[in-house]
């Protein structure tokens, strides 16, 4: 069985002034012990705070429309609560934010990732420390698949630079040209999880709309199905005719000089990709904004 969730994060923003403003101590809730939303809760709803930001996450789905509503309903928890507190979201491809030197003064907007990434890209090794950011700070929207894949879950990162790097590159899923794309954004990073991986390339732009999430579900359900269905010297097969220089090469090239993808030369290799490879073919993958 696939399953699919999320654990966004978002930053947030002073209603009466326009501006940004740190999470610490607004929401509550840690990574351990989230705070549960009532209501709507077949979902288990649970917010809390990380780092600056505000970060919301549920019960894995294994059915597409089930995970479209419980993300679309997250997003509705988290502007309920920032509301009650004259607080709002910030949307609009807010992913990266210059935070003031006083508004990172707490111990907690000093403390980052907790379990280290791995680079899909060097074979799945462990990456190094998190740079200094100074006062940047950084959202994601990763994406948890599970399921009883017949590959190493480097490979199945990998393979979600296709499906949802490839396909979605307007819809700004994964933007490795920006500062967060410096570290946080590069293709193919995750963390081994006992259900599948934890795919933590992505921004959070994904989930700010429902036709969105519905297409970033549908890709990864596809694509959790071929990996589940498809014996491993096939996969092994299909994955080595892959030109992953190519794939992780457009990903990481901007436009120009623009800190933005080049949405037209993704949108190109993923066509050719799709026209080379039978197996890509057949995950009718979803594109668009």
């Amino acid at each position: 069985m696939i399953t699919i969730g999320a654990d966004p994060e978002f930053f947030i923003i002073d209603a009466r002034t326009g501006n940004f403003v740190p999470a610490c101590g607004r929401f509550g809730g840690t990574k351990e012990e989230p705070v549960r939303y009532p209501g709507k809760n077949g979902y288990d709803i649970r917010y809390h705070e990380d780092n600056v930001a505000l970060e919301v996450g549920f019960k894995e789905q294994s059915n597409l429309d089930q995970f479209t509503r419980a993300m679309t309903y997250s997003m509705d928890c988290l502007d309920n609560i920032c509301a009650e507190r004259g607080l709002e979201l910030a949307r609009g491809g807010y992913h990266e934010w210059n935070f003031s030197p006083e508004d990172l003064q707490s111990d907690q907007a000093q403390r980052f990732g907790c379990d280290p990434d791995f680079d899909a890209y060097t074979g799945g090794q462990q990456r190094p420390s998190p740079p200094d950011f100074g006062n940047w700070r950084y959202t994601g929207g990763h994406i948890h698949l599970g399921g009883k894949f017949n590959c190493p879950p480097f490979v199945t990162a990998m393979f979600m630079d296709i499906a949802l790097g490839l396909t979605m590159s307007q819809a700004g899923v994964v933007n490795a040209c920006n500062n967060r794309g410096n570290w946080y954004g590069q293709p193919g990073i995750f963390r081994p999880k006992p259900y599948g991986i934890e795919y933590r390339s992505p921004t959070n732009n994904w989930c700010l709309t429902y036709s969105r999430t519905y297409r970033v579900g549908h890709n990864c359900i596809q694509l959790g199905k071929y990996l589940e269905k498809t014996p491993a010297a096939q996969l092994r097969k299909d994955f080595q005719a892959v030109d992953w220089f190519k794939v992780r090469n457009v990903l990481t090239t901007p436009y120009r000089e623009t800190t933005q993808p080049d949405h037209s030369a993704i949108l190109n290799t993923f066509t050719e990709l799709t026209n080379d490879h039978e197996f890509i073919r057949k995950l009718e993958l979803s594109t668009g904004g």
